[in-house]
């Protein structure tokens, strides 16, 4: 919603245009007469009054109290006078009042004067629109509104419109409730849109089926108020509202109706019978009409499907109107009903359970609320074409051996079928302990249906005994990954090892896999680690698992320490304390990273030979011009944190030193800057700590960008550097800069390319550019070669000259400020005539 559009600016803010004498002088000076009509270009009107001026008005147009009567003039043109929108600056119309000459030789071509004459209040003087709910007292959305609103109930969307007063109205229909945060006396339309009718957010943002803010003079038709899909609409994307179905009851006795048929507080509910399920597609969200009495005053009923046979027994729609006999809801059936070609439901299926132990199959078999109920494992995944929609329909007698039988299902694992994967059990026939162990049925019914395969392991980061304990109670499968935060798995390997339930050696120990630490074998990388067999905290401590099953094929590497870019203390103090490995890499944007260093120096802290390494800091070669720094790239220990002072001067005082080439100097970012805001964006986007300022009014063609300064060299780094701009032997310093991140300019000096504390280098860098050719014969030439053009200038050249002896080498620097500004145009001479209409010079620059 808006905070404060341009009425509540205006009424805020907004001053008249006329004087507080105006009423005064409608009582000294000599009124026009005011002729009220029908017809404003009737100017015939005006002549059956004896006065030199009369006033034209449209019938039913409220004046100002400040009305100017004997407004006074000279002029023989027809004059109109500005009617406003009520606390607007906007006008309304200039066709509601005129004053015309009543003469002969009036002249009809209508002056406009700035006098205001009236206001057009689409409110009519009240605070908001009015407000209509269609429906009664008991709506559901009644109450709610009664506490926030003045409205009024109606019937009908005809009968809001008759009744309201305001030029627009508010409509609710019956079905929806309006949100406690939208506030409909606040919401004041733009003046351009009140023809329009206003739609809302009705449950999501882009469903606009809730309530509306109509114009009066706005006649929807039938169709469109029936699926409220509106031609001139405004669709604004804010919650107002949400459906408001009707209540859903759960009936299973007649004296479930008669509670249901009390307690409704709408005109129709919902009742639901036992065993059956609303289908998913059947939201409830079937509304009527008030006007539909029939509808109102009847019972419904829909499809209840079961095995593709279709009855009415399902889910039904019921009137208060029309009360419902004990008969009829112990036999499930509506004698006078209006039947709906709707699926709403089917049977409800069997409640579903994980059971891997005995003690989850008699919890399962206790608290079932269907006959029947499935029993899945957390060692499998169920088939995503299995929908456990099997359903043994107990109002037959057809299906008593299924409903007190138990039956099993294919697991499938490696195109190999086994049936000890889902059950579906009855509560009439219970099994044995040892059956459930070993998910194996003595009785049973299968079926070649496949339905479910392998599961997934649950995957966990365990760095730590605590972590460990947390994946051992937490995961969902009874297997389960342990990575570690110093190994990094293959891209290759895909988790998907998996052993069905009668492999139980191996789902009864744990698993090692091969893993590659500097260039040799070992097994405390990558773990798959079993619930059966809990292991100790020091075997995790030291990823050494004592009794393990080994599986040689290389599936982990060491990992890669993390790497963040450094440049100040508080980025250091970042990475200090949000690195995930316990070294860290530091990079600069001072610097370019060697295309040969990997980044894959790693010290595992389960190998006591790199205690040492892990808890000192190490510098690289950082090489300038065949000069040996240590002031590049840095690998940190967060077990030796560095000063303030070392990271700021990027000289780290205890260091280990690597003859490894890590990085050397960078090329600093380009941008083509000619505006302030270019240069903001550039100060903000640029990845290096300075970077080059062109302009697409030079040309730099010849220059190498390959200007560098090392860390140490503060004064360079933290200063803006200018050079030499050649222009016909003649050297200017507004032409090519490069830019400190460090050292901010203004903005009158980026766009006077005068940069006032510069160094200046005796360098020409850049030199006058050549401005684009275009042929331009018609007006779309023109614009599309604005488009092209990468140069502030452009030629313009008529495709019936010949320029062949012109050399289009004409340039003006950015001081020549006036000539930038304002087009050229140059002499094209025909038969001895001198005319200017063969090659421009245009500018796209805009004068400020």
């Amino acid at each position: 919603m808006k905070q404060m559009n341009s009425i509540e600016r205006f009424s805020r803010l907004g001053k008249n245009n006329y004087t507080g004498l105006d009423i005064l002088k409608n009582h000294i000076f000599q009124k026009h007469p005011v002729c009220f009509t029908d017809d404003m270009d009737d100017y015939s009107q005006v002549e059956k009054y004896d006065s030199e001026y009369v006033w034209l008005v449209k019938t039913g147009t409220e004046l100002s109290s400040k009305f100017p009567y004997g407004y006074k003039t000279n002029t023989k043109n027809v004059i109109c006078f500005p009617y406003m929108y009520k606390g607007n600056r906007k006008v309304y119309s200039w066709d509601l009042v005129k004053l015309i000459p009543n003469s002969k030789d009036r002249i009809t071509e209508p002056v406009k004067e700035k006098i205001i004459v009236g206001h057009y209040d689409a409110w009519k003087g009240k605070d908001h629109f009015d407000i209509f709910l269609c429906g009664s007292e008991d709506t559901a959305s009644y109450k709610s509104l009664q506490e926030k609103y003045n409205f009024k109930t109606v019937q009908s969307f005809e009968e809001a419109q008759t009744k309201s007063e305001t030029d627009m109205f508010w409509f609710i229909p019956d079905d929806v409730e309006v949100y406690s945060s939208f506030n409909m006396k606040r919401y004041v339309p733009d003046e351009w849109s009140m023809n329009f009718t206003h739609v809302f957010g009705n449950d999501k943002l882009n469903e606009f089926d809730g309530i509306g803010l109509f114009p009066k003079k706005y006649t929807p038709t039938e169709k469109e108020l029936d699926f409220r899909f509106y031609v001139n609409k405004k669709e604004i994307k804010l919650p107002a509202s949400k459906r408001s179905n009707y209540p859903v009851f759960y009936v299973d006795t007649f004296e479930d109706y008669q509670n249901a048929l009390q307690q409704s507080n709408s005109e129709l509910f919902w009742i639901m019978f036992p065993n059956v399920e609303a289908d998913i597609n059947f939201n409830f969200d079937i509304t009527f009409k008030i006007t539909n009495v029939y509808d109102r005053q009847t019972n419904h009923a829909f499809k209840h499907v079961v095995d593709n046979e279709e009855t009415y027994d399902g889910i039904w729609l019921c009137s208060k109107h029309v009360p419902i006999s004990k008969n009829e809801i112990e036999h499930r059936h509506i004698v006078d009903r209006k039947e709906w070609d709707i699926v709403a439901s089917g049977p409800k299926y069997y409640n579903k359970f994980f059971i891997d132990t005995y003690d989850e199959y008699l919890h399962a078999l206790n608290t079932s609320e269907t006959e029947m109920f499935w029993g899945v494992s957390k060692n499998l995944k169920v088939d995503p074409n299995f929908k456990f929609d099997l359903f043994f329909d107990d109002r037959t007698d057809e299906f008593e051996y299924e409903r007190n039988e138990n039956h099993t299902f294919i697991h499938k694992v490696n195109n190999e079928n086994f049936y000890n994967g889902i059950f579906l059990f009855s509560k009439n026939k219970e099994v044995s302990q040892r059956e459930i162990e070993h998910r194996h049925l003595t009785t049973r019914k299968e079926w070649d249906i496949v339905a479910s395969g392998p599961v997934k392991y649950d995957i966990f980061d365990v760095n730590n005994y605590d972590d460990y304990l947390f994946a051992l109670h937490n995961s969902k499968t009874e297997m389960f990954w342990a990575k570690s935060g110093n190994v990094s798995v293959f891209k290759e390997f895909h988790y998907d090892l998996y052993f069905t339930h009668d492999q139980e050696y191996e789902r009864n120990i744990n698993h090692a896999f091969a893993h590659m630490y500097n260039n040799e074998k070992t097994y405390h990388g990558l773990f798959l680690f079993t619930k059966h067999k809990p292991l100790s905290e020091r075997e995790i401590n030291n990823r050494y698992i004592i009794e393990a099953k080994h599986h040689p094929v290389f599936v982990s590497q060491s990992i890669v320490y993390d790497i963040f870019e450094i440049d100040s203390w508080d980025e250091y103090q970042y990475a200090l304390t949000t690195s995930k490995t316990e070294m860290f890499w530091a990079t600069s944007k001072n610097i370019k990273v060697d295309p040969k260093f990997k980044f894959s120096l790693f010290f595992d802290p389960k190998d006591d030979e790199y205690e040492y390494e892990r808890k000192e800091n190490h510098a690289f070669i950082h090489k300038v011009n065949d000069e040996i720094l240590y002031n590049g790239i840095f690998l940190f220990s967060k077990h030796k944190p560095v000063t303030q002072q070392e990271i700021e001067h990027r000289h780290i005082l205890e260091r280990k030193e690597w003859s490894t080439v890590a990085s050397g100097p960078l090329q600093y970012d380009i941008f083509a800057i000619d505006t302030w805001l270019e240069y903001d964006l550039a100060l903000q986007n640029s990845k290096t700590e300075m970077f080059w300022a062109t302009s697409r009014n030079i040309d730099t063609s010849n220059f190498d960008f390959d200007l560098y300064f090392t860390h140490d060299n503060h004064y360079d780094r933290f200063t803006n550097h200018a050079f030499i701009h050649n222009v016909d032997g003649k050297e200017y310093y507004n032409g090519l800069f490069l830019m400190s991140c460090h050292n901010e300019v203004s903005k009158h000096e980026i766009e006077s390319r005068h940069i006032i504390d510069r160094k200046e280098w005796d360098i020409v860098a850049s030199g006058p550019i050549k401005y684009d050719v275009f042929t331009v014969d018609s007006y779309e030439d023109y614009l599309d070669a604005v488009d092209k053009s990468t140069t502030e200038m452009f030629w313009a050249v008529s495709s019936n000259v010949d320029t062949s002896e012109f050399d289009f080498d004409l340039y003006f620097t950015h001081d020549n400020e006036y000539d930038r500004y304002i087009n050229h145009v140059f002499k094209h001479e025909v038969d001895d005539d001198v005319m200017f209409n063969g090659v421009f010079l245009l500018t796209k620059n805009i004068k400020k």
